[in-house]
């Protein structure tokens, strides 16, 4: 006698049923934040302050994902962007925000911090860059200035 079993997996959907942090159960519908596997939808202003992976994400209309300074959010398949992505940084550190499929994020919003020495006038920079797929950088300007010099 011979058995075959065949399955296919499906990802679970995990919708936000308020405003509030990635991590907090009670940030979504069921109970439970969103797992590597999840197909996630936020519905609601959500915040992602710690390392997380989702297979695909959906920002409803009139609403934001803030991606903080310590979060680092890497979407594995699909991104659709009908809401607002930000993603901060501060002086020493940054969030990071990985749509490794994405096509068409038209909200992407980068906020940077820019330390100024006498309060009125930056004198510093940063450089922030777009990866493209299929790109790579090897180096970007031999004669590049770090730490504003």
């Amino acid at each position: 006698m011979c058995l075959l079993v065949s399955f296919t997996a499906f990802s679970q959907t995990i919708t936000s049923a308020k405003s509030g942090n990635w991590t907090d159960d009670s940030t979504w519908l069921g109970g439970t934040a969103p797992a590597s596997g999840n197909d996630v939808v936020i519905a609601h202003n959500v915040t992602c302050n710690s390392v997380k992976t989702a297979n695909s994400l959906t920002i409803n209309a009139g609403v934001t994902l803030t991606v903080g300074t310590s979060g680092n959010l890497t979407i594995t398949n699909a991104v659709t962007d009908n809401g607002n992505i930000i993603v901060t940084g501060a002086e020493n550190t940054s969030g990071s925000f990985i749509a490794k499929a994405a096509t068409g994020i038209t909200n992407l919003s980068v906020k940077i911090f820019v330390p100024r020495s006498d309060g009125s006038t930056p004198d510093n920079w940063k450089l922030v860059g777009i990866p493209v797929n299929g790109e790579t950088v090897g180096d970007i300007d031999d004669n590049l200035a770090t730490n504003g010099s």
